[in-house]
């Protein structure tokens, strides 16, 4: 057998350290408030600066990826998808990915516990919530019914109400000592929830079963679990956001953003996007993507203004905020 020349060893070289280091991404500097948006249709991630109104960065990858969040430090960017046998990290600053936890396929949604030093992760595959720490550490798995999908958790940090979208349920787990303590039934397709604790009250939303779509909201007591009271906010009510005493309710089977009061009357309403499926609050304006129309929207909240609208990626399916950072 001939031997290598040198030409051919150093090319070889060249491909092993090209193979370690991995995918490389724009880097990600800006200062200023982002919304990031998780696509689902050419799987991309596409960055906004929101005061300039236009889109700055996109990235293209390699995994079809649901959702994820910024970790506290402002920098690591958290992704996460049914399909991914892995929760990935990715350096905004850098622009690579710095970790992979090896969790299996099946998590379908996840959120930084109000303790700022633990992660719950709803995995549809092990019917359970997952508890891990900020460095990717699992601390705990508590059984819940099938198909957790919602994430509610209290101001104070004690307690977890899952809404398992599968099985017409909710499921209360004890975050601190990691064991399920209560649940009540609720209506069926149930998903997308609002915790007011002050009137101790949940709202949830829903899609609807069968030919039967959802168009109101389910109120329920956050103690006994009885209904309240049903709120209509046709068609299709899977979103909520809260902002001074006033409701904001997005309906993404009629493409419209609802605002109402505290009791649940109507006190305005928007057609925006098209196929709505994720809202988020900044400051005092709401975001919302639009799934079939690629884009985000700049929504006043107190008048319901559209102030802008941002083209993204093909398939907004969730709206992650990075705040205002100061600069190094």
């Amino acid at each position: 057998m001939r031997s290598l020349t040198k030409p051919m060893v150093l090319f070889i070289f060249v491909l092993f350290l090209v193979a370690c280091k991995g995918e490389q991404y724009p880097s990600i500097l800006d200062q200023g408030d982002l919304a990031i948006t998780v696509n689902l249709k050419d799987q991309t991630i596409s960055f906004v600066n929101i005061h300039k109104g236009e889109k700055i960065e996109e990235w293209q990858m390699d995994k079809p990826y649901v959702g994820g969040m910024v970790m506290p430090d402002g920098d690591h960017l958290l992704l996460y998808g049914k399909q991914a046998d892995t929760i990935d990290l990715f350096s905004l600053r850098e622009g690579k990915k710095t970790a992979s936890w090896n969790t299996g396929a099946g998590i379908a949604n996840g959120k930084v516990l109000e303790n700022q030093e633990e992660i719950a992760f709803a995995d549809q595959a092990l019917n359970a919530i997952r508890f891990y720490t900020l460095d990717g550490k699992e601390l705990a798995r508590v059984k819940v019914d099938d198909g957790p999908l919602t994430l509610l958790e209290d101001s104070k940090g004690k307690f977890l109400y899952i809404i398992s979208y599968q099985s017409n349920s909710l499921s209360i787990v004890d975050i601190f000592n990691k064991k399920k303590v209560g649940g009540f039934s609720i209506h069926s397709q149930a998903t997308g929830g609002l915790l007011r604790e002050d009137k101790g009250e949940i709202w949830i939303g829903g899609h609807g079963e069968g030919t039967e779509t959802e168009t109101d909201i389910h109120v329920y007591d956050a103690s006994s679990g009885a209904l309240v009271r049903t709120i209509p906010a046709p068609v299709m009510p899977i979103n909520f956001a809260e902002k001074n005493d006033f409701i904001y309710v997005l309906s993404h089977g009629s493409s419209t953003l609802y605002k109402l009061d505290h009791a649940g009357v109507e006190l305005g309403s928007i057609k925006i996007g098209a196929n709505p499926f994720d809202m988020k609050i900044l400051g005092e304006n709401i975001l919302v993507a639009g799934y079939d129309s690629n884009d985000i929207h700049l929504i006043k909240a107190e008048n319901l203004q559209n102030v802008s609208t941002i083209s993204v990626g093909k398939g907004p399916f969730q709206l992650i905020l990075r705040e205002r950072v100061s600069s190094e």
